[in-house]
């Protein structure tokens, strides 16, 4: 199971399977990150992992093919596309507490790429070297060969030392830019959380508006009509025994002056509610468009131009590699003109012996540079010395004028592109630490949303039911009506039902 960092965009994989609990993962992360199992936030989907639970309890591990994923990614390849979802984010809550007393954490310290530069070119340092017998040759051309052999063999050091430190930049600059893309989909899957979080808010609060107004229209209504439905009740005569009892109309069988006193305070109540709705409606909107402004806020770190760049990189290794190859022949070269002059001058015995041996070691440097296809021109080692001097001195003018200032260039591209890296990568941290104290203050802005249309919801139910009395004067009429009609129709059942219980009697 592969847990990708949010913080610092490096990624963990663990050997997990689908009954081990989260806990269990957490307590391993723990020890492989340092953030404390108790201050950690997975998140998989849009939903966070809780300890007690399983892994298969959220459908993991099911990243199948993540670990061939992995070269992939640390190779410099997007994350989006060496990753398959789900991706199991590790949060801190250290960067998700949102409140400005909390201080962001510090920016972790990355080890400068360029640790191991090699120093600069010395036509000093090349003419430097073990001596050889050929240096004590009576000829100056013959002399001339055993020091072209040490400037070589120096330019071929020389160059794989830069190319070393230029694999060292780009190895470092594919990492950062990997774990760049690591920390941006953390950023989209914080703001997908959000996302999920403030949908549901717009519909309980879309829910309670609409039941807002349909409740308001009714209340405004039945205030604007409290007075006539008063007053129609002073029309409504009851009934015979009610008139004994001197209730002559349903105006007289309710308090008149408490259904006033109680329509005044719904009055009071609906505006003050109304108020308070307003004020709701301005805040959802102000949490509308903090939402709106954290999805169009993203880090300003163009990591498709990074990406491009390290595809454009690859130019100056290929040359890079070229030029070393041109080297180790050049060196293979002369090595072998030395050790032919060698033999010749010294000729057979212990001398040659020694001669040979002196010389041994130093054409392995150089063949080993050399392609495998290369062969060196037998003819050019039997010519004189005069034309051997003549051959080396301009393989040395290129070394010197083309090859060597070639291998500075790339490798101070190598080196500014993975200090524009290591910059990139400071300001993505940066990024992700306050894109993520802004999503933990949007939540708990939604989460006070929440509670605060939830408890909207319950005050209109009570002044639901605080307009149920007002109503009661326009429905009593109607209400009064129906219960004579229920009392007519009970007094004829029971006349009829004697009527028959009568006839059965008598049969």
């Amino acid at each position: 199971m592969l847990v990708l960092v949010a913080s610092s965009g490096r990624s963990y994989e663990l050997d997990a399977e689908p009954n081990t609990l989260v806990d269990i993962v957490q307590r391993a992360l723990e020890n492989l990150t340092g953030v404390l199992a108790a201050e950690q936030v997975l998140i998989c989907g849009g939903m966070r992992l809780e300890g007690r639970h399983a892994l298969a309890h959220y459908g993991l591990p099911a990243i199948a093919g993540a670990r061939d994923a992995i070269p992939s990614l640390l190779s410099g390849g997007s994350a989006s596309a060496c990753l398959p979802p789900p991706h199991v984010f590790l949060f801190s809550k250290a960067l998700l507490r949102g409140a400005d007393s909390v201080p962001l954490p510090p920016i972790e310290l990355l080890d400068d790429p360029i640790s191991n530069i090699s120093p600069p070119y010395s036509d000093a340092a090349a003419a430097e070297g073990p001596m050889h017998p050929l240096d004590h040759a009576p000829s100056p051309l013959l002399r001339a060969l055993p020091d072209y052999q040490r400037r070589f063999r120096y330019h071929l050091a020389h160059a794989r030392a830069l190319r070393g430190c230029s694999q060292e930049r780009l190895e470092t600059a594919r990492r950062l830019v990997s774990e760049q893309h690591v920390q941006a989909l953390a950023i989209d899957s914080a703001r997908e959380n959000v996302e999920a979080h403030y949908q549901y808010i717009v519909r309980l609060y879309e829910a309670f508006t609409a039941n807002f107004e349909r409740h308001r229209g009714e209340f405004t209504a039945a205030l604007s009509r409290f007075p006539e439905d008063l007053a129609r009740l002073a029309d409504v005569p009851t009934f015979d025994a009610a008139r004994d009892a001197g209730l002559n109309s349903l105006a007289d069988c309710v308090d008149a002056e408490r259904l006033r006193a109680r329509a005044e305070e719904c009055k009071a109540s609906l505006a003050h509610f109304d108020t308070k709705v307003k004020g709701l409606a301005g805040k959802f909107c102000e949490l509308q468009r903090a939402v709106e402004a954290l999805m169009m806020t993203g880090p300003e770190v163009d990591i498709a131009e990074l990406d491009s760049a390290l595809a454009d990189a690859s130019i100056y290794v290929d040359e890079q590699k070229a030029i070393l190859q041109s080297l180790g022949k050049d060196l293979y070269t002369v090595e072998c003109m030395v050790k032919e002059m060698t033999t010749q001058l010294l000729g057979g015995g212990a001398a040659a012996e020694d001669g040979s041996s002196s010389v041994a070691a130093l054409t392995t440097a150089g063949a080993a540079e050399m392609p495998a296809t290369s062969t060196l021109d037998s003819a050019s080692l039997s010519l004189s010395p005069l034309d051997n001097v003549a051959a080396l001195d301009p393989m040395n003018t290129l070394h010197t004028s083309h090859y060597l200032p070639r291998l500075d260039s790339c490798s101070a591209h190598l080196d500014a592109l993975a200090r524009r890296c290591l910059v990139a990568k400071a300001a993505m941290s940066a990024a992700v630490r306050m894109q993520l104290r802004n999503v933990s203050r949007l939540q708990g802005r939604i989460r006070d949303m929440k509670r605060t249309v939830t408890l909207f919801d319950e005050v209109m139910t009570r002044q639901v039911a605080a307009f149920d009395e007002v109503r009661a004067a326009a429905r009593a009429p109607a209400a009064y009506q129906a219960c004579l009609a229920e009392c007519l129709r009970r007094r004829a059942f029971q006349r009829h039902y004697a009527a028959r219980a009568a006839a059965t009697a008598e049969a």
